[in-house]
Protein backbone atom coordinates (compact mmCIF):
# COMPACT_ATOMS: atom_id res chain seq x y z
CA UNK A 1 0.00 0.00 0.00
CA UNK A 2 2.76 2.46 0.86
CA UNK A 3 4.27 2.16 -2.53
CA UNK A 4 0.94 2.29 -4.47
CA UNK A 5 0.16 5.67 -2.33
CA UNK A 6 3.97 6.86 -3.56
CA UNK A 7 3.65 5.70 -7.08
CA UNK A 8 0.20 8.06 -6.97
CA UNK A 9 2.17 10.81 -5.79
CA UNK A 10 4.82 10.35 -8.72
CA UNK A 11 1.95 10.19 -11.10
CA UNK A 12 -0.06 13.55 -10.64
CA UNK A 13 0.53 16.83 -9.68
CA UNK A 14 0.47 17.27 -5.65
CA UNK A 15 -3.45 19.35 -6.33
CA UNK A 16 -4.77 16.40 -8.14
CA UNK A 17 -3.18 13.28 -6.37
CA UNK A 18 -5.06 11.28 -3.76
CA UNK A 19 -3.88 11.58 -0.60
CA UNK A 20 -2.94 8.26 1.21
CA UNK A 21 -6.02 8.57 3.64
CA UNK A 22 -8.29 8.92 0.68
CA UNK A 23 -6.77 6.09 -0.69
CA UNK A 24 -6.76 4.33 2.33
CA UNK A 25 -10.53 5.12 2.18
CA UNK A 26 -11.05 3.46 -1.24
CA UNK A 27 -9.35 0.60 -0.22
CA UNK A 28 -11.14 -0.03 2.73
CA UNK A 29 -14.58 0.75 0.88
CA UNK A 30 -13.76 -0.78 -2.27
CA UNK A 31 -10.99 -3.23 -1.85
CA UNK A 32 -12.53 -5.19 -5.20
CA UNK A 33 -11.49 -2.56 -7.16
CA UNK A 34 -8.72 -1.52 -5.32
CA UNK A 35 -5.73 -3.34 -7.70
CA UNK A 36 -2.10 -3.00 -8.11
CA UNK A 37 0.22 -4.42 -11.13
CA UNK A 38 3.02 -6.25 -9.66
CA UNK A 39 6.41 -6.93 -11.67
CA UNK A 40 6.23 -10.73 -11.99
CA UNK A 41 9.86 -11.13 -11.94
CA UNK A 42 10.95 -8.56 -8.95
CA UNK A 43 7.70 -8.23 -7.20
CA UNK A 44 7.94 -4.27 -7.55
CA UNK A 45 4.72 -2.26 -8.06
CA UNK A 46 4.64 -1.31 -11.52
CA UNK A 47 0.99 -0.12 -12.00
CA UNK A 48 -1.78 1.33 -9.83
CA UNK A 49 -5.72 1.11 -11.09
CA UNK A 50 -8.63 2.25 -8.33
CA UNK A 51 -12.15 2.84 -8.58
CA UNK A 52 -15.62 3.45 -6.70
CA UNK A 53 -19.01 2.85 -7.60
CA UNK A 54 -22.14 5.15 -7.72
CA UNK A 55 -25.52 4.73 -9.24
CA UNK A 56 -25.15 8.65 -11.11
CA UNK A 57 -25.24 8.66 -14.92
CA UNK A 58 -22.36 11.36 -14.65
CA UNK A 59 -19.30 12.09 -12.81
CA UNK A 60 -19.51 14.87 -10.53
CA UNK A 61 -17.58 15.68 -7.24
CA UNK A 62 -20.09 14.25 -5.44
CA UNK A 63 -20.03 11.00 -7.10
CA UNK A 64 -16.76 10.33 -7.17
CA UNK A 65 -15.98 10.86 -3.49
CA UNK A 66 -18.78 8.36 -1.95
CA UNK A 67 -18.64 4.88 -2.81
CA UNK A 68 -22.27 3.02 -3.05
CA UNK A 69 -22.17 -0.30 -2.91
CA UNK A 70 -25.03 -1.15 -4.85
CA UNK A 71 -24.25 0.89 -7.81
CA UNK A 72 -24.00 -0.05 -11.01
CA UNK A 73 -21.63 1.91 -12.92
CA UNK A 74 -18.06 2.33 -12.00
CA UNK A 75 -15.80 5.38 -11.12
CA UNK A 76 -12.20 4.87 -12.03
CA UNK A 77 -9.99 6.96 -9.55
CA UNK A 78 -6.35 6.18 -11.02
CA UNK A 79 -4.77 4.36 -13.78
CA UNK A 80 -1.05 4.69 -13.32
CA UNK A 81 2.12 2.97 -14.28
CA UNK A 82 5.89 3.60 -12.96
CA UNK A 83 7.86 6.14 -14.96
CA UNK A 84 9.92 2.96 -16.14
CA UNK A 85 7.13 1.41 -18.23
CA UNK A 86 5.65 4.70 -19.42
CA UNK A 87 4.63 4.67 -22.82
CA UNK A 88 5.49 1.36 -23.87
CA UNK A 89 1.85 0.29 -23.74
CA UNK A 90 2.14 -1.30 -20.26
CA UNK A 91 -0.68 0.89 -18.82
CA UNK A 92 -3.20 -0.18 -21.87
CA UNK A 93 -2.65 -3.82 -21.40
CA UNK A 94 -2.92 -3.10 -17.26
CA UNK A 95 -6.49 -1.10 -17.69
CA UNK A 96 -7.59 -3.48 -20.39
CA UNK A 97 -6.77 -6.83 -17.36
CA UNK A 98 -8.54 -4.30 -15.02
CA UNK A 99 -11.31 -4.19 -17.01
CA UNK A 100 -11.59 -7.87 -18.08
CA UNK A 101 -11.15 -8.66 -13.89
CA UNK A 102 -14.64 -6.43 -13.54
CA UNK A 103 -16.63 -7.74 -15.74
CA UNK A 104 -15.74 -11.40 -14.67
CA UNK A 105 -16.06 -10.87 -10.73
CA UNK A 106 -18.28 -7.94 -10.57
CA UNK A 107 -21.61 -8.71 -12.45
CA UNK A 108 -23.50 -6.11 -11.08
CA UNK A 109 -21.27 -3.01 -12.89
CA UNK A 110 -22.73 -1.99 -16.59
CA UNK A 111 -21.08 0.90 -16.86
CA UNK A 112 -17.49 2.37 -16.47
CA UNK A 113 -16.38 5.79 -15.94
CA UNK A 114 -13.58 8.14 -15.65
CA UNK A 115 -11.99 11.83 -16.35
CA UNK A 116 -9.08 12.78 -18.25
CA UNK A 117 -7.02 15.43 -19.39
CA UNK A 118 -7.46 16.11 -22.78
CA UNK A 119 -4.02 14.82 -24.26
CA UNK A 120 -4.83 11.52 -22.42
CA UNK A 121 -8.03 10.96 -24.52
CA UNK A 122 -6.82 9.17 -27.15
CA UNK A 123 -5.44 6.70 -25.01
CA UNK A 124 -8.44 6.17 -22.88
CA UNK A 125 -10.39 5.83 -26.41
CA UNK A 126 -7.59 3.13 -27.23
CA UNK A 127 -8.87 1.06 -24.23
CA UNK A 128 -12.42 1.00 -24.98
CA UNK A 129 -13.96 4.34 -23.92
CA UNK A 130 -15.75 7.03 -25.13
CA UNK A 131 -15.39 10.50 -25.16
CA UNK A 132 -18.50 12.69 -23.60
CA UNK A 133 -17.27 16.14 -23.95
CA UNK A 134 -15.82 18.54 -20.75
CA UNK A 135 -16.37 17.49 -17.35
CA UNK A 136 -18.59 18.94 -14.56
CA UNK A 137 -15.72 18.12 -12.33
CA UNK A 138 -13.32 20.89 -11.23
CA UNK A 139 -10.04 19.19 -10.05
CA UNK A 140 -6.81 21.63 -9.93
CA UNK A 141 -6.14 23.83 -12.80
CA UNK A 142 -7.06 21.83 -15.74
CA UNK A 143 -9.99 21.28 -17.95
CA UNK A 144 -11.05 17.33 -17.58
CA UNK A 145 -13.16 15.26 -20.22
CA UNK A 146 -15.67 12.43 -19.42
CA UNK A 147 -15.27 9.06 -20.69
CA UNK A 148 -17.40 6.53 -20.52
CA UNK A 149 -17.01 2.41 -21.50
CA UNK A 150 -20.02 0.13 -21.44
CA UNK A 151 -19.45 -3.24 -20.24
CA UNK A 152 -22.24 -5.52 -21.23
CA UNK A 153 -23.55 -4.24 -24.66
CA UNK A 154 -22.16 -4.15 -27.81
CA UNK A 155 -24.11 -2.43 -31.05
CA UNK A 156 -24.04 -4.74 -34.10
CA UNK A 157 -26.30 -4.60 -37.58
CA UNK A 158 -26.61 -6.79 -40.10
CA UNK A 159 -26.49 -5.14 -43.79
CA UNK A 160 -27.96 -7.36 -47.40
CA UNK A 161 -25.10 -6.22 -49.19
CA UNK A 162 -25.28 -5.50 -53.10
CA UNK A 163 -28.50 -6.08 -53.35
CA UNK A 164 -30.98 -5.63 -55.85
CA UNK A 165 -32.92 -2.51 -55.15
CA UNK A 166 -35.74 -3.79 -57.14
CA UNK A 167 -36.52 -6.32 -54.14
CA UNK A 168 -36.04 -7.12 -49.93
CA UNK A 169 -34.02 -9.37 -49.05
CA UNK A 170 -31.43 -9.85 -51.76
CA UNK A 171 -27.80 -9.72 -51.57
CA UNK A 172 -25.48 -11.29 -49.24
CA UNK A 173 -26.52 -10.22 -45.23
CA UNK A 174 -23.14 -9.44 -43.28
CA UNK A 175 -22.95 -8.91 -39.63
CA UNK A 176 -21.16 -5.49 -38.72
CA UNK A 177 -19.67 -4.33 -35.16
CA UNK A 178 -17.44 -1.94 -34.74
CA UNK A 179 -14.85 -2.75 -31.46
CA UNK A 180 -14.38 -0.08 -28.80
CA UNK A 181 -10.46 0.09 -29.16
CA UNK A 182 -8.47 2.15 -31.69
CA UNK A 183 -5.37 -0.06 -31.52
CA UNK A 184 -4.08 -2.30 -34.51
CA UNK A 185 -4.09 -5.75 -34.25
CA UNK A 186 -2.46 -6.22 -37.85
CA UNK A 187 -0.19 -3.58 -39.09
CA UNK A 188 2.14 -2.29 -36.26
CA UNK A 189 0.54 -4.57 -33.38
CA UNK A 190 0.44 -3.14 -29.85
CA UNK A 191 3.76 -4.34 -27.70
CA UNK A 192 2.36 -7.64 -26.34
CA UNK A 193 2.30 -7.17 -22.36
CA UNK A 194 1.47 -10.56 -20.82
CA UNK A 195 -0.61 -9.56 -17.92
CA UNK A 196 -2.19 -13.02 -15.71
CA UNK A 197 -0.55 -15.32 -18.47
CA UNK A 198 -3.30 -12.73 -20.77
CA UNK A 199 -2.53 -11.06 -23.60
CA UNK A 200 -3.67 -7.74 -24.55
CA UNK A 201 -6.16 -8.87 -27.31
CA UNK A 202 -6.78 -12.14 -25.69
CA UNK A 203 -10.58 -11.86 -24.88
CA UNK A 204 -11.56 -9.54 -27.36
CA UNK A 205 -9.99 -12.48 -30.26
CA UNK A 206 -12.20 -14.96 -28.29
CA UNK A 207 -15.34 -12.63 -28.40
CA UNK A 208 -14.78 -12.19 -31.99
CA UNK A 209 -15.05 -15.82 -32.73
CA UNK A 210 -17.76 -16.37 -30.73
CA UNK A 211 -19.76 -13.59 -32.05
CA UNK A 212 -18.98 -14.54 -35.60
CA UNK A 213 -20.19 -18.09 -34.93
CA UNK A 214 -23.12 -16.60 -33.04
CA UNK A 215 -24.23 -14.77 -36.27
CA UNK A 216 -23.36 -17.84 -38.09
CA UNK A 217 -23.29 -15.65 -41.44
CA UNK A 218 -20.63 -16.44 -43.77
CA UNK A 219 -18.73 -13.40 -42.82
CA UNK A 220 -19.48 -11.12 -39.65
CA UNK A 221 -17.20 -7.74 -40.19
CA UNK A 222 -14.91 -6.42 -36.86
CA UNK A 223 -14.18 -2.52 -37.65
CA UNK A 224 -11.68 -0.60 -35.19
CA UNK A 225 -11.33 3.05 -35.41
CA UNK A 226 -8.03 4.78 -36.55
CA UNK A 227 -9.53 8.23 -36.92
CA UNK A 228 -9.97 10.87 -39.37
CA UNK A 229 -7.50 12.11 -41.77
CA UNK A 230 -7.30 14.89 -44.23
CA UNK A 231 -9.55 15.21 -47.45
CA UNK A 232 -12.93 13.53 -45.29
CA UNK A 233 -11.44 10.36 -45.19
CA UNK A 234 -11.92 7.96 -41.84
CA UNK A 235 -9.30 5.28 -41.46
CA UNK A 236 -10.18 1.75 -39.76
CA UNK A 237 -8.66 -1.40 -39.12
CA UNK A 238 -11.05 -4.26 -40.78
CA UNK A 239 -11.09 -7.92 -40.41
CA UNK A 240 -13.90 -10.69 -41.87
CA UNK A 241 -14.28 -14.10 -39.50
CA UNK A 242 -16.46 -16.72 -40.95
CA UNK A 243 -18.19 -19.00 -38.32
CA UNK A 244 -15.19 -21.33 -37.96
CA UNK A 245 -12.12 -19.44 -39.49
CA UNK A 246 -10.47 -15.97 -40.57
CA UNK A 247 -10.88 -14.84 -44.00
CA UNK A 248 -8.62 -12.97 -45.68
CA UNK A 249 -10.24 -10.72 -48.05
CA UNK A 250 -14.17 -10.29 -48.54
CA UNK A 251 -16.33 -7.93 -50.49
CA UNK A 252 -19.51 -8.07 -49.50
CA UNK A 253 -18.86 -7.43 -45.98
CA UNK A 254 -16.48 -4.92 -46.55
CA UNK A 255 -19.17 -3.33 -48.47
CA UNK A 256 -21.29 -3.91 -45.47
CA UNK A 257 -19.51 -2.15 -43.22
CA UNK A 258 -19.11 0.67 -45.47
CA UNK A 259 -22.86 0.99 -45.76
CA UNK A 260 -23.16 0.31 -42.04
CA UNK A 261 -20.91 3.26 -40.94
CA UNK A 262 -22.92 5.82 -43.61
CA UNK A 263 -26.23 4.81 -42.05
CA UNK A 264 -25.79 6.60 -39.27
CA UNK A 265 -28.88 6.09 -36.47
CA UNK A 266 -30.49 2.90 -38.88
CA UNK A 267 -27.52 0.99 -37.05
CA UNK A 268 -26.09 2.76 -34.16
CA UNK A 269 -22.87 2.48 -34.92
CA UNK A 270 -21.73 5.74 -34.91
CA UNK A 271 -23.37 7.68 -31.76
CA UNK A 272 -20.43 10.76 -32.60
CA UNK A 273 -21.39 11.55 -35.96
CA UNK A 274 -18.10 11.40 -37.71
CA UNK A 275 -18.11 8.64 -39.31
CA UNK A 276 -21.22 9.80 -41.48
CA UNK A 277 -19.55 13.30 -42.29
CA UNK A 278 -16.38 11.03 -44.08
CA UNK A 279 -16.58 10.40 -48.07
CA UNK A 280 -13.91 7.85 -48.11
CA UNK A 281 -13.39 5.03 -45.63
CA UNK A 282 -9.52 3.47 -45.61
CA UNK A 283 -9.53 -0.06 -44.33
CA UNK A 284 -6.20 -1.78 -43.00
CA UNK A 285 -7.04 -4.93 -43.82
CA UNK A 286 -5.13 -8.76 -44.81
CA UNK A 287 -5.01 -8.00 -48.20
CA UNK A 288 -3.78 -4.26 -48.06
CA UNK A 289 -5.68 -0.97 -47.73
CA UNK A 290 -9.18 -0.91 -49.32
CA UNK A 291 -11.21 2.36 -50.31
CA UNK A 292 -14.71 2.83 -50.11
CA UNK A 293 -15.98 5.55 -51.66
CA UNK A 294 -19.54 7.26 -50.93
CA UNK A 295 -21.07 7.94 -54.48
CA UNK A 296 -24.74 9.12 -55.68
CA UNK A 297 -27.83 7.30 -55.64
CA UNK A 298 -26.60 5.01 -52.45
CA UNK A 299 -23.96 3.56 -54.05
CA UNK A 300 -20.85 2.10 -52.24
CA UNK A 301 -17.43 1.80 -54.31
CA UNK A 302 -14.70 -0.35 -53.02
CA UNK A 303 -11.47 0.01 -54.32
CA UNK A 304 -10.16 -3.71 -54.57
CA UNK A 305 -7.13 -5.99 -55.83
CA UNK A 306 -7.53 -7.35 -59.02
CA UNK A 307 -6.77 -11.34 -59.44
CA UNK A 308 -5.10 -12.57 -62.29
CA UNK A 309 -6.45 -16.34 -63.42
CA UNK A 310 -3.94 -19.02 -64.39
CA UNK A 311 -4.15 -22.32 -66.22
CA UNK A 312 -4.03 -24.63 -62.99
CA UNK A 313 -3.62 -28.65 -63.12
CA UNK A 314 -6.02 -30.28 -65.33
CA UNK A 315 -6.57 -33.18 -63.75
CA UNK A 316 -7.87 -31.15 -60.63
CA UNK A 317 -10.14 -28.83 -63.02
CA UNK A 318 -11.51 -31.89 -64.42
CA UNK A 319 -12.20 -32.55 -60.90
CA UNK A 320 -13.68 -29.06 -60.04
CA UNK A 321 -15.50 -29.76 -63.25
CA UNK A 322 -17.19 -33.61 -62.03
CA UNK A 323 -18.14 -32.01 -58.88
CA UNK A 324 -20.13 -29.21 -60.37
CA UNK A 325 -22.24 -32.22 -61.69
CA UNK A 326 -22.03 -30.63 -65.23
CA UNK A 327 -21.51 -32.06 -69.07
CA UNK A 328 -17.90 -30.74 -69.04
CA UNK A 329 -18.80 -30.49 -73.34
CA UNK A 330 -21.00 -27.44 -71.64
CA UNK A 331 -17.47 -26.07 -70.40
CA UNK A 332 -15.91 -23.42 -72.20
CA UNK A 333 -12.79 -23.00 -70.23
CA UNK A 334 -11.92 -23.72 -66.18
CA UNK A 335 -8.97 -21.64 -64.28
CA UNK A 336 -7.83 -21.69 -61.41
CA UNK A 337 -7.56 -18.10 -59.63
CA UNK A 338 -5.68 -17.02 -56.40
CA UNK A 339 -7.45 -19.59 -53.81
CA UNK A 340 -10.58 -20.01 -56.47
CA UNK A 341 -11.34 -21.81 -59.04
CA UNK A 342 -13.58 -19.81 -62.40
CA UNK A 343 -15.50 -22.53 -64.37
CA UNK A 344 -16.43 -20.25 -68.09
CA UNK A 345 -19.96 -22.63 -68.92
CA UNK A 346 -20.89 -22.24 -72.33
CA UNK A 347 -24.49 -20.65 -71.41
CA UNK A 348 -26.39 -18.91 -68.88
CA UNK A 349 -28.98 -22.03 -68.74
CA UNK A 350 -26.46 -24.07 -67.59
CA UNK A 351 -25.38 -22.20 -64.59
CA UNK A 352 -28.24 -21.87 -63.01
CA UNK A 353 -29.25 -25.23 -63.56
CA UNK A 354 -26.23 -26.47 -61.97
CA UNK A 355 -26.46 -28.88 -58.92
CA UNK A 356 -23.16 -29.82 -57.74
CA UNK A 357 -22.44 -32.28 -55.48
CA UNK A 358 -21.14 -30.74 -52.68
CA UNK A 359 -19.53 -33.66 -50.80
CA UNK A 360 -17.28 -34.01 -53.54
CA UNK A 361 -16.80 -30.57 -54.28
CA UNK A 362 -15.72 -30.02 -50.60
CA UNK A 363 -12.95 -32.02 -51.25
CA UNK A 364 -11.11 -29.81 -53.62
CA UNK A 365 -8.10 -27.94 -51.99
CA UNK A 366 -10.02 -24.47 -52.62
CA UNK A 367 -11.57 -21.72 -51.00
CA UNK A 368 -14.67 -21.64 -53.66
CA UNK A 369 -15.50 -22.58 -57.32
CA UNK A 370 -17.66 -20.49 -59.41
CA UNK A 371 -19.62 -20.95 -62.31
CA UNK A 372 -20.06 -18.54 -64.78
CA UNK A 373 -21.45 -17.67 -68.49
CA UNK A 374 -22.67 -14.89 -70.51
CA UNK A 375 -25.71 -13.22 -70.11
CA UNK A 376 -28.13 -13.54 -72.45
CA UNK A 377 -29.05 -10.74 -74.77
CA UNK A 378 -31.87 -9.58 -72.94
CA UNK A 379 -30.54 -9.76 -69.63
CA UNK A 380 -29.59 -6.14 -68.00
CA UNK A 381 -26.49 -7.73 -67.18
CA UNK A 382 -22.73 -8.67 -69.17
CA UNK A 383 -22.55 -12.25 -67.37
CA UNK A 384 -24.01 -13.95 -64.59
CA UNK A 385 -22.31 -16.20 -62.09
CA UNK A 386 -22.67 -18.62 -59.04
CA UNK A 387 -20.48 -19.35 -56.31
CA UNK A 388 -20.03 -22.72 -54.49
CA UNK A 389 -17.60 -22.64 -51.07
CA UNK A 390 -18.09 -25.97 -49.23
CA UNK A 391 -14.96 -26.37 -48.17
CA UNK A 392 -15.54 -23.14 -46.04
CA UNK A 393 -18.93 -24.16 -44.89
CA UNK A 394 -20.98 -22.31 -47.51
CA UNK A 395 -22.06 -24.48 -49.97
CA UNK A 396 -23.61 -21.15 -52.03
CA UNK A 397 -22.81 -18.04 -51.11
CA UNK A 398 -25.86 -15.20 -51.78
CA UNK A 399 -23.50 -12.86 -53.76
CA UNK A 400 -19.60 -13.09 -54.00
CA UNK A 401 -17.69 -9.35 -54.48
CA UNK A 402 -14.13 -10.63 -53.65
CA UNK A 403 -15.01 -13.04 -56.48
CA UNK A 404 -15.61 -9.74 -58.66
CA UNK A 405 -12.10 -9.38 -58.29
CA UNK A 406 -11.13 -12.18 -60.71
CA UNK A 407 -14.62 -12.50 -62.55
CA UNK A 408 -14.29 -8.97 -63.83
CA UNK A 409 -10.57 -8.65 -65.50
CA UNK A 410 -11.87 -12.11 -67.24
CA UNK A 411 -15.13 -10.97 -68.54
CA UNK A 412 -13.57 -7.73 -69.36
CA UNK A 413 -10.50 -9.24 -71.21
CA UNK A 414 -13.73 -11.80 -72.92
CA UNK A 415 -15.91 -9.29 -74.04
CA UNK A 416 -13.62 -6.06 -74.65
CA UNK A 417 -14.67 -3.60 -71.74
CA UNK A 418 -13.61 -2.23 -68.67
CA UNK A 419 -17.53 -1.48 -66.79
CA UNK A 420 -19.40 -4.81 -66.30
CA UNK A 421 -22.86 -5.55 -64.96
CA UNK A 422 -22.94 -9.10 -62.87
CA UNK A 423 -25.29 -11.24 -61.64
CA UNK A 424 -24.98 -13.54 -59.00
CA UNK A 425 -27.83 -16.15 -59.83
CA UNK A 426 -28.34 -17.57 -56.05
CA UNK A 427 -31.71 -17.84 -54.52
CA UNK A 428 -31.46 -14.79 -52.80
CA UNK A 429 -29.74 -12.83 -56.06
CA UNK A 430 -27.24 -9.91 -56.47
CA UNK A 431 -25.75 -7.41 -58.60
CA UNK A 432 -23.05 -4.99 -59.03
CA UNK A 433 -21.05 -3.07 -61.38
CA UNK A 434 -17.46 -3.62 -61.88
CA UNK A 435 -14.53 -1.24 -63.48
CA UNK A 436 -11.42 -3.17 -64.14
CA UNK A 437 -8.17 -1.19 -64.17
CA UNK A 438 -5.24 -3.42 -65.52
CA UNK A 439 -2.75 -0.72 -65.66
CA UNK A 440 -3.15 -0.02 -62.33
CA UNK A 441 -4.16 -4.19 -60.89
CA UNK A 442 -7.04 -2.47 -59.25
CA UNK A 443 -11.25 -3.23 -59.45
CA UNK A 444 -13.77 -1.19 -58.40
CA UNK A 445 -16.85 -2.99 -57.25
CA UNK A 446 -20.54 -0.85 -57.15
CA UNK A 447 -23.28 -1.84 -54.91
CA UNK A 448 -25.57 -0.90 -52.81
CA UNK A 449 -26.88 -1.97 -49.30
CA UNK A 450 -30.20 -2.57 -47.46
CA UNK A 451 -30.06 -2.57 -43.26
CA UNK A 452 -31.46 -5.53 -42.55
CA UNK A 453 -32.07 -5.45 -38.52
CA UNK A 454 -29.90 -3.44 -35.71
CA UNK A 455 -29.59 -4.85 -32.42
CA UNK A 456 -27.11 -5.40 -29.34
CA UNK A 457 -25.29 -8.47 -28.08
CA UNK A 458 -25.24 -8.41 -24.40
CA UNK A 459 -21.62 -9.51 -24.11
CA UNK A 460 -18.40 -7.08 -25.01
CA UNK A 461 -14.69 -8.25 -25.11
CA UNK A 462 -13.90 -7.50 -21.67
CA UNK A 463 -16.64 -10.64 -20.52
CA UNK A 464 -15.41 -14.43 -20.39
CA UNK A 465 -16.71 -16.83 -22.35
CA UNK A 466 -16.75 -19.39 -19.04
CA UNK A 467 -19.09 -18.42 -16.64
Amino acid sequence: FEAAVALEAASYPADEAASPDAMRARREAAGALFWLALDAQGGQVVGLINGTLTSADSLTAESMHAHEPEGTTLCIHSVVTHQRFQRQGLARAVLRRYLDIVAESQPAIQRVLLISKEYLVPFYESCGFSSLGKSKVEHGQDTWYELGLELRRSSVACLNAFADPRTRFSGNPAAVVVLPFTTRTLAQPEPQWVVDEVGLDARCEEWMKNVAAQMNLSETAFLRDLGSAEGGVHRFELRWLAPTSEVNLCGHATLASAGALWAGGLTNLDPTGAYAKASTFEFETRSGLLRAYRRDGGNTELDFPLIPSTEGDQAVLDTVVSALNIDPAQVEKALKVGSDYLVHARSRAVVLGAAPNFSELAKVEARAVSLTALADEDDPFDFVTRLFGPSVGINEDPFTGSACCYLGPYWGDKLGKSNLKVFQASKRGGIATIDVDTSADRVRLQGVTEVSWRGETLTTPFMPTAI
